[in-house]
Order: C-alpha cells, then structure tokens, then sequence
C-alpha cells in the first residue's frame, strides 16, 4: 500500500514534470532551414536556433558516423497487417514501420516541436510564387546525391511519380486511400481517369520539377515524398508533355496488381527498396512480426541524424501484460503506454532502476466519429444526442487514470491549446450523460414521429422516425463499426449506450478486424454506416486548412462533414503570419471559433486524451520521444550502451 502510494506521488511528479510545447509555422512559406531541439518560445510560437548557413555536408557532418549495431524489440499490444505502405492501415505499429522505411527524404521535415520547414538534406532550391488566381507554384531543386536503399539515385522523376501514383485511378481501384494530390490542380481529372496528364505537375530534368495548387487552396501541404519508380513502374515512361507530367498508357492496374498488390511479393506488402532510416527486412503472417534494418544508404535526418541502432523488431504481444515480457528481458520497449496496471508496474520497476520511463500527453484523443453527409448522422441533433447518452468521464477514467477530457477536435499538447485552451473551453458545450437532454435535441430536430407517421411514444421499442423535405420518414437507426473487442478495450467497445434504445434510438453493432477502409471510403458500394470508434491523431504539420475544407476528401477526419463557416474559418487562419504577433492573436481568435463550431456540429464526439509513458532497459539511451515527437523520430536518434570490457 505504501509503495502504491508513492507511485501515486510519483506519477503526479511526473506528469507535472511534462512540457509539451507543440508549435509549427504556418507562415506563407515554409522555413527552408532546420530548427534545433530548444525550448520553444512563448508567447507566440516561433523556431528556436536555426543551423543557419550550414551546407548540406556540414549538416551531415554534426553527428559522428558510427557503425548501426544491436538490435531493439518493441512489444505492442496492436496486431500489425501486412500493409508495408501507406493508404491502407492507420494502425500505429505499421504507421511507424512505414515511417522508418518511406520517410526522412520528403520535400519537407519537422522537428521536435512541430515546426515544418524545407528538408535541407532533400532540398537544394526552392521557390514559390503565387499567381493572381491565387494558385501558388513551387519549383524545387533537389540534392542528386541521395540514394534508394538498393543504392539506385532519387530523382524528381521518383517524387513526382510518388504524387502521381497515390493520385492514380489504378491503384484507387486496389482499394488505397489516394488523395495526395488532391490540393494541386489537374487533380480531379487526373485521379478520375480523363487524362494520363497531371497539369499541376512539371517534371524538367532530374533534379527539378513543380507544383501548382489548385486556385483556391490558401496554402500547399509540401509532404511529398518519392516513391521508387524503377521498382513499381520500371518499364512505364514518365514525361513532361508541355502541359504536365503524363505517364503513358502501360501504367495500369493490371502492373500495380503484379509490382505492387502481389500477396508477399508486391511492394505493399514487401517493399524492398525504400528512403527512409530503415529498411524492410520481413513480416511473418502468422506471428505478425515486422523486422527492419538501418538502410546504409539513408544520408541522414535534417539535422545529421543516421540510424544507430541495426535491427528494430515490432513485435505484437496481445492478450499479456507488456510489461512482463519487459521485465523478463523478452521485450525492450512499450511505447505510448497508458494502461494504469502497465504504468504501475513500469513505475515499480523503473524506482528500481531496472528500466527506464518518458512521460508525455498524447497528441490527440479517442473519438467516435460519424459520417455526417447521409442516414441520421447527417443532421447535427442526432450526433449531439448520441453525445448526450455518453459518460465520456466514466469512459475516460475506467480506460486510464490519467484521462483528460477533451471537448472538441484539439490536441492538449498543441501551441494554440497552451495559449487560449483556457477562453475555448469556457465556450464548449461539455456533453455528459443526461438522456434528457438527448430526448430534447431529438425531439427539437423533428425526430417526434413513429414508423405510421404518428406522434412517437416511447416503449415498446418504438424507434423515432423524422419526416424529410420529400416527406419520407427516416427512421433512427445507427450503424456503428467498430474494431473488434480483442483490439478495443471494453469501455470503448461498450460506449455504455444501452440507454439508447429507451428513447427510441436503435444502434446497430458490427465488428471489424481493422474498419479503416470502411471509415475511409475506399470502396465502391453507397456509405453504410454512420458511427465509428478510433484513436486521431492531431498532425501538428498539417495545416487546419487541410482538415476542413469543404474540398477535401472527408473532412473533417474523413467525417464527410462539409461546413462552409468552419471551411472559411479554417482559410482565413491559413492566411495568417504567425511571425506577426498581431496576426498571431487574429489566429488564435478564429481557432477558438473554429473548436467552438466543432463542438456544436459534432462530427466527432471527442472523449478524452491520457498521459503516455514510454518504458524501455536501460541500455537504451537518448530516447527522447514527446507528445509531438514519436517513436519513427526518436528511435534514429537513440541507441544502445555497449558493453565495457573488463
């Protein structure tokens, strides 16, 4: 009991001990130079110390090139999939593989703290223009000294065949997510087939090409990266035909089926060459192991950072207690832990010393989402009174001891947060259970009818209907998919809705193994379902613009919901400089406006977020992950303590 105690006392400690100062520009253009792992400035978020007027071989020069040696296992209580690639999962061991394995030569990068700016070692040159219309242009010269993991140089032709690819009709009808292009013009035609021809796109030689957004996107989201067009399309010609970057008519679905879709062999699931830190080695179906090694041709990270760690192993442990397996020296890490008996345990045996722990708030939050453009979930009364039936507290604190509610789509680790949370929240609408309140949204949106078209009566299982423009009558009945209860912990799978049925809601339940493509879209049949449960991540990187425009493909977070006051809200924010503190006010205003319209449309009920804790052995040294700074970032700039000879 006294131990409890003190580990109670203990986590207190810890969690006062965390900062998360999560901050990126949202300047008109992207800072070309990288950023240092300073604290980060407040009142207004600006870089800290730049490594200013350092080459690109002096950049690569700061850190000592050391042999990768050893080898690190994460164990993971999420299954990863066979996706080795992006556009299929959003699942958190594979996100991270593939971060390791694709990222680190995109156009852009980010540092510690959320600031984005132009990957020095990526980009020679840069400039951006914009055009009357509105549109910008950026024309970007890329270093040619950078290497695929097989040793074959990354060209221009490969980052525009990368936008290119996840833009295609081809590999849409292979079921991926393809949206990446979907801000530069020439997109729509492009992606629905109609020309082989991306206008937005220029490709001049191999080290220089552009990109234009469409005219009314206030600004670009510059996460391009290359995708290896020697091993996905190597007999496929890609030009500049004068009018945009065209792939020729042997580019089809059928080669994506053979190069890239193929089970075991094709780059989705086998990505042999790769960008990134790390390199794919295996995935055992039946285990679900993934395996990766350091890629000896990676150059390095924006500030000189090569992976000094040689084999990283993720590795799912279900049904047991992680910590366990850490203790017994089977594991060497659990990562984003908050898991209170996980946590208590880690806590003990790190007072101890025989592990080591990192603290942070996580960057995001548990939601149940909708899709708010058909069924009932289209009319704002219905999601408020779904939110209405949720002891989001109780849901929160049985989960973990260490919930924070969160009342709208914000992140408690972001800059804007830690400036003006305090003058949002007095505005937010916190929804809590009250059943009450759920019947007089209902009842207020015209939901008082019954299946004859009657004045609905309660009991009996009666289901509400509401009479549309066309004088049909909807009945009130929700599809909701969810993961199933062997990766969702039992007060998410629950969501405590029974009351939803004694005020006439019928909520359908159906499991799913992995419902990401069902929350995507990424078929071809009429929506479904209307109610979704999932873990969002707040992209620090990403711009609000991007997440609601009206636009863009299911905004916000693929809810469907298209609201043209929060789409203004988010372009006007787009357009401020936040190295002016004036502007930077002016944006924090229309941000607070911005979670208040969120709050009151409910595209997603936000639950809550938790406090993280990392354990790993001690061996493990620089492991310096935060809110904003995962495991894809921190573990290239960790590594191992050898042992000392005697």
């Amino acid at each position: 009991m006294r131990l409890k105690r003190f580990l109670a006392i203990f986590v207190a400690a810890v969690l006062l001990a965390v900062t998360c100062s999560a901050v990126f520009d949202k300047t008109s253009t992207v800072n070309a130079s990288p950023v240092s792992n300073e604290s980060a400035p407040n009142p207004i978020p600006k870089p800290g110390v730049r490594l200013s007027g350092l080459t690109r071989a002096e950049i690569l020069a700061l850190v000592p090139d050391t042999e990768p040696s050893g080898q690190i296992t994460w164990g993971t209580h999420t299954i990863p999939t066979a996706d080795m690639v992006s556009g299929w999962t959003i699942l958190a061991p594979n996100v991270n593989a593939i971060n390791l394995m694709h990222g680190g030569m995109c156009l852009t990068a980010t540092d510690r703290y959320g600031f984005a700016f132009f990957n020095p070692i990526v980009v020679k040159n840069y400039e951006i223009t914009r055009s009357p219309d509105g549109s910008e242009t950026l024309t970007v010269v890329i270093y040619p000294d950078n290497l695929w993991s097989d040793g074959t140089p990354i060209t221009a032709y490969d980052y525009v065949f990368g936008i290119m690819l996840y833009s295609s009709p081809e590999l849409t009808a292979l079921g991926a997510s393809t949206d990446s292009g979907a801000q530069f013009n020439g997109f729509e035609a492009f992606r629905a087939g109609e020309t082989r021809t991306f206008s937005g796109i220029r490709l001049y030689s191999e080290t220089t090409f552009s990109i234009t957004s469409l005219s009314d996107t206030p600004k670009m989201s510059l996460r391009v990266s290359p995708s290896p067009k020697h091993v996905i399309a190597p007999d496929v010609l890609l030009a500049d035909s004068g009018y945009g970057a065209t792939l020729c008519d042997n580019f089809t679905e059928e080669l994506l089926e053979v190069t890239f879709n193929a089970p075991y062999t094709g780059y989705r699931f086998a990505p042999k060459v790769t960008a990134g830190p790390y390199r794919f080695v295996s995935f055992c179906d039946m285990m679900a192991v993934i395996v990766l090694k350091a890629n000896p041709y990676f150059a390095g990270t924006f500030d000189g950072f090569r992976p000094r760690i040689e084999t990283l192993i993720i590795k799912p442990l279900p049904h047991y207690d992680l910590m366990d397996y850490l203790e017994r020296g089977d594991i060497d890490m659990v990562v984003r832990s908050s898991n209170t008996d996980w946590i208590y345990h880690g806590l003990t045996l790190s007072f101890m010393d025989a592990i080591s722990v990192n603290s942070y708030i996580r960057n995001g939050y548990t939601a149940v989402g909708f899709h708010a453009d058909h069924g009932p979930t289209q009319f704002a009364e219905v999601r408020q009174a779904i939110a209405w039936l949720l002891d989001r507290e109780e849901i929160g604190f049985t989960m973990s001891e260490h919930a924070v509610l969160v009342n709208s789509g914000y992140s408690r680790a972001s800059w804007e947060f830690q400036q003006a949370g305090e003058a949002l929240e007095a505005r937010l609408t916190n929804y809590s259970f009250d059943p009450q309140q759920a019947i007089y949204v209902l009842e207020a949106g015209g939901w008082n009818l019954d299946n004859n078209g009657d004045p609905f009566v309660t009991g009996n299982g009666n289901i509400r209907h509401k009479r549309l423009d066309d004088g049909s009558l909807m009945p009130l009945v929700i599809q909701w998919a969810t993961p199933d209860r062997a990766i969702l912990p039992w007060p998410i799978y629950n969501l405590h809705l029974y009351t939803a049925h004694d005020i006439g809601m019928h909520i359908e339940k159906s499991f799913h193994s992995n419902p990401i493509s069902i929350v995507l879209r990424t078929y071809d049949d009429e929506p479904f379902y209307h109610m979704f449960t999932y873990n969002v991540t707040v992209h620090v990187d990403t711009r609000f613009w991007f997440s609601y425009n009206i636009d863009s493909t299911g905004t916000p977070v693929y809810t469907f919901l298209r609201d043209q006051i929060m789409h203004d809200l988010a372009q006007e924010m787009s357009l401020k400089d936040l190295s002016n503190p004036y502007e930077a006010e002016q944006y924090l205003e229309l941000w607070v406006e911005l979670m208040v319209r969120h709050n009151y449309l409910v595209p997603q009920i936000t639950l809550f977020t938790d406090y993280l804790f990392d354990f790993h052995i001690n061996e493990l040294q620089g492991w310096e992950a935060n809110s904003l700074w995962g495991f894809q970032y921190a573990i290239v700039r960790a590594y191992l303590l050898q042992d000392c000879d005697d």
